[in-house]
Order: structure tokens, then C-alpha cells, then sequence
């Protein structure tokens, strides 16, 4: 539930949406329609990449947030900065990893 919260779902959702919709729509002009292994590992990188933005906003921000959004994690003290950065290079290295192997 701290993970869930610390990635900002209300993100999480937008970037899902967002690569569906590009799928889709990639998806109406060629004949091969065996990409779903694809559009998984596309989702995994993409949420990924949210993860590590979010995340890095909020080491970044912890102070303004412990005024503006005391209801975080890392702003309330629930989740260690320590933890966060574990949390974000791990995002950042599945990013940077799978976003080569797919390109």
C-alpha cells in the first residue's frame, strides 16, 4: 500500500491510457497483430518511467510536501528516503533498460 502510494496511481492510469490509445491506433494500420508481448513490456517501461518521475518529484519536494501533501509517504515519514531512492533507481534502471531493448 506505501508502493501504491508513492507512485501516484491518478499517474499510473494516465500513462496506461495513454499507451493503450497509441497501440490501438498503431494497431489499425498493419496486418500483424501479434503484439501483446509488446504492449507488455511497452507498459512495464512506461509505468516504470512514472514510478521514477514521481518519485524523484517527491525526494526532490519533501519539504514543500510535508506542507502541501503531508498524506505521502515520504512527506509523513512512512517510507524512508532511503527506501524512495532504492525505489526510484530501480524504476529508472527498468526504464533505461527495457526502453533499449525494445528500440
Amino acid at each position: 500500500m506505501i508502493f501504491w502510494k508513492f507512485s501516484r496511481p491518478h499517474t499510473i492510469i494516465g500513462s496506461v491510457v495513454s499507451i493503450l490509445t497509441l497501440y490501438l491506433l498503431a494497431l489499425k494500420n498493419t496486418e500483424y497483430t501479434n503484439h501483446l508481448p509488446l504492449l507488455m513490456a511497452t507498459l512495464v517501461v512506461g509505468i516504470s518511467c512514472n514510478i521514477f518521475i514521481v518519485g524523484l518529484n517527491q525526494i526532490i519536494y519533501v519539504e514543500l510536501d510535508k506542507l502541501n501533501k503531508p498524506d505521502l509517504p515520504l512527506a509523513s515519514g512512512v517510507l524512508s528516503l532511503q527506501t524512495a531512492n532504492r525505489i526510484i533507481r530501480v524504476c529508472f534502471g527498468i526504464s533505461l533498460i527495457g526502453s533499449f531493448l525494445l528500440s
